[in-house]
């Protein structure tokens, strides 16, 4: 079976932001999930890298599609349109789960649109 996917879109990655040191061993990043109008998309995350400096650190995640986990029906319909990526009704979230007390700075999920890179906010669930 072929996965969901949105023609002309490519999820390219989240990014977590921090601008102090963390213990990166303390968080958790889970799912990553679009809403918009009742049409939803869930990415999961398959793969994190972790870049630090004096005074930050970026937890870049790679995404999935893993319709094992999440799989298609009720909950996790696949059915998010291009055009939703745009609408000020858009609601992305992402699980952060684990023993951390400091939370990111900012989260962001970079999507590529046919031509075009687009940086969207990204809420803690």
């Amino acid at each position: 079976m072929n996965k969901p996917k949105i023609d002309g879109v490519i999820f390219l990655s989240l990014e977590i932001s921090f601008y102090c040191q963390i213990d990166r061993n303390l968080y958790d990043v889970g799912s990553v999930n679009l809403e918009c109008e009742g049409r939803n998309f869930v990415l999961d995350v398959c793969q994190s890298h972790t870049e630090e400096n004096d005074l930050s650190v970026t937890i870049t995640c790679k995404l999935e599609v893993d319709t094992e986990t999440f799989p298609i029906g009720d909950e996790y319909n696949y059915q998010l349109l291009k055009t939703d990526l745009y609408s000020p009704n858009l609601k992305v979230s992402t699980y952060l789960g684990g023993e951390f007390e400091i939370a990111p700075e900012h989260m962001t999920l970079f999507v590529k649109v046919d031509e075009t890179t687009k940086a969207i906010d990204v809420d803690q669930d």
